[in-house]
């Protein structure tokens, strides 16, 4: 359904934001948050699919629909439908677009265990790919703040062991309109 608010969406830090995908239309097949007033968009978006219901290459749903605002979640879980198949975030003016998008294979990453540290390893141009780690297979999913370092052509990256992690590859994502300090 249509959850509408009329004075503005402001999460703190922490909350989260489910949305339902069901089918192609707002409102009777997947949900939508609609504001009026400013949206900040912050906290951990969840996307959840129902009805059996699997997204194709182009599709897009509003899942925020705002006049003004800013933000953007900072974890993301239910986004990766598997097969390439991606849900990715397009912020704007305090509206939230999701875009089943396509993308291209990426390359194994080859994790080791060497003097008490995680080692991954994986080929491929430095800023082509961010590293990112969750304590559960489902998410939420964070970047790896660490450095990358080269060797023999791959990329390197050193953890200390500690605990249950789980690591992915994902391509990084466009800057949005207003954090490019070029623009």
């Amino acid at each position: 359904g249509v959850l509408s608010l009329a004075n503005g969406y402001a999460p703190a830090a922490g909350s989260s934001l489910r949305v339902f995908l069901g089918g192609l239309t707002a409102g009777t097949q997947f949900g939508q948050l609609r504001v009026s007033g400013t949206t900040t968009l912050n906290g951990t978006l969840n996307i959840v699919l129902t009805n059996g219901f699997t997204p194709a290459q182009g599709n897009t749903f509003l899942a925020v629909n705002s006049g003004s605002g800013s933000g953007a979640f900072s974890a993301l879980t239910g986004d990766n439908l598997g097969g390439g198949l991606t849900l990715v975030p397009g912020y704007l003016l305090g509206n939230l677009t999701l875009v089943a998008t396509q993308s291209a294979a990426l390359p194994p990453l080859a994790p080791q265990v060497a003097a008490g540290d995680r080692v991954l390893r994986w080929s491929g141009a430095t800023g082509d790919y961010e590293l990112q780690t969750a304590t559960s297979i489902l998410g939420p999913w964070t970047p790896v703040l660490a450095p990358v370092a080269q060797n023999n052509g791959d990329n390197v990256v050193r953890l200390p062991e500690e605990g249950t992690r789980f690591y992915r590859l994902v391509r990084p994502a466009a800057p949005r309109p207003g954090t490019n300090p070029t623009q």
